[in-house]
C-alpha cells in the first residue's frame, strides 16, 4: 500500500501548538497516527513532495545529543514511541524535529526503532542505522547507543580540532591569494607603464605579469567563471571518481597523513561499536570500511575480510 506525508498542525495535553509531518497511506490513517501520540489534531494536509526532511541541515552534535536521550529513555523503560515525540517537540531544529515525529510515528505504529530510520539514513548514516538494527537482534541496545554516543562525540571533537588546525593555513593562504591578486592586476600594471614611458625594457617574465595584470581587469567575468567551472569539476571529480582523488592526495606529504589519520580512526571506532553491537566481523569490517570513507583503503578491508576465509565472526587466521 502506497504512502503518502501529511503536515499536521496539533494540540499536546498542556494546550501547547505542535507542528510535524506523519506518512500514512490515507488522510484518515494519518489523523489516528497523531491522536497516537496524544495530540488533539487541528489540521491536516497533504506535504509538498520531498518536504519531509528537505530543510536545513541535521549536526552531528544533534544526533550525538539524540542518541544519548535513546539511550537513557531504554534504560528508564520509558515507552520509545512517546518518548521520541516529545524529543521532536523540545527540538529546535525544524528539519530534525520532523524527521524524530516521523521516527515516532513508526515506532508507535509497531516498527523498531532500526525500521522507523530507515527512511532517514540520509540523517543518521548508513552506519548508524545497520548499527542499531544488529543491536535490537542481539539485545544490546543500550550498550550500543553508549559506544555510539561516545564514538560520535568523539568524531565530533576530531572533527573541531581538524578544522581549527586547518584555519591558519587558510588564512594565510587566502592572504597570500589577495596579495598576489592586488600585485598582478594593479601594482605590476602600473610599473610597467612607468618605465616603459621611460624607455626602460622590462624582463620578459615583468611583460607577462603585467599582460596578465591587464587582462584579468578586462576579462575579469571570465576568470571568475572558470574558477567555478574549476570548483564545479573537482566536486563532480571527487563524487564519480573518488579513487583518483585519493591517488592525488596520496601524493602530497601533508594532507596524506591527515586524511589517513581520519579514515583510520572513523574505521576503528566503526568497527568497535559494530562489535559491540553483536555484529559478526565480517559485517563490522563491511561496516567500517563504508565509515572510513576512503575507498584505496576500503579495498584493503574487502582483502582483510576475504582473508577470514568466509567464516563470519571468525578473525583471519583463527580456527
Amino acid at each position: 500500500m502506497s504512502t503518502a506525508s501529511f503536515q499536521y498542525r496539533a494540540m499536546d495535553r498542556a494546550g501547547r501548538e505542535s507542528r510535524g509531518v506523519v506518512t500514512a497511506p490515507s488522510r484518515e490513517h494519518a489523523f489516528r497516527k497523531v491522536a497516537e501520540l496524544g495530540l488533539t489534531p487541528l489540521s491536516l494536509r497533504p506535504a509538498r513532495s520531498g518536504r519531509l526532511g528537505s530543510r536545513g541541515r541535521v549536526k552531528l552534535r544533534e544526533i550525538s545529543q539524540f542518541t544519548y536521550q535513546l539511550q537513557v529513555m531504554l534504560e528508564a523503560r520509558i515507552p520509545i514511541g512517546q518518548g521520541i515525540a516529545d524529543l521532536a517537540r523540545q527540538e529546535e531544529n525544524q528539519r530534525f524535529r520532523e524527521v524524530l515525529l516521523d521516527i515516532a510515528t513508526h515506532i508507535e505504529s509497531g516498527n523498531t526503532i532500526a525500521g522507523a530510520m530507515e527512511p532517514h539514513r540520509r540523517v543518521f548514516g548508513e552506519v548508524y542505522v545497520e548499527t542499531v538494527a544488529a543491536a535490537e537482534k542481539s539485545g544490546t541496545m543500550a550498550r550500543t547507543l553508549e559506544h555510539l554516543c561516545e564514538a560520535l562525540e568523539r568524531m565530533e571533537g576530531t572533527r573541531r580540532q581538524v578544522m581549527g588546525a586547518m584555519l591558519y593555513p587558510a588564512c594565510v593562504l587566502a592572504t597570500l591569494y589577495l596579495a598576489v591578486s592586488f600585485l598582478v592586476t594593479y601594482t605590476i600594471p602600473r610599473f610597467a607603464v612607468m618605465f616603459e614611458a621611460r624607455g626602460v625594457e622590462l624582463p620578459l617574465l615583468t611583460r607577462m605579469l603585467a599582460g596578465l595584470g591587464q587582462d584579468v581587469r578586462a576579462h575579469w567575468w571570465a576568470y571568475l567563471l572558470g574558477m567555478v567551472a574549476a570548483a564545479l569539476g573537482a566536486r563532480h571529480l571527487a563524487r564519480s571518481k573518488p579513487a583518483l582523488v585519493e591517488r592525488m592526495l596520496d601524493r602530497l606529504p601533508v594532507l596524506r597523513s591527515v586524511i589517513l589519520g581520519l579514515a583510520v580512526s572513523r574505521f576503528s571506532r566503526v568497527l568497535s561499536v559494530s562489535l559491540s553491537a553483536g555484529l559478526g566481523l565480517l559485517e563490522a569490517l563491511a561496516l567500517g570500511r563504508r565509515a572510513g570513507g576512503r575507498e584505496l583503503r576500503g579495498r584493503d578491508v574487502v582483502r582483510l575480510g576475504e582473508m577470514g576465509g568466509g567464516r563470519e565472526g571468525a578473525p583471519p587466521g583463527v580456527g
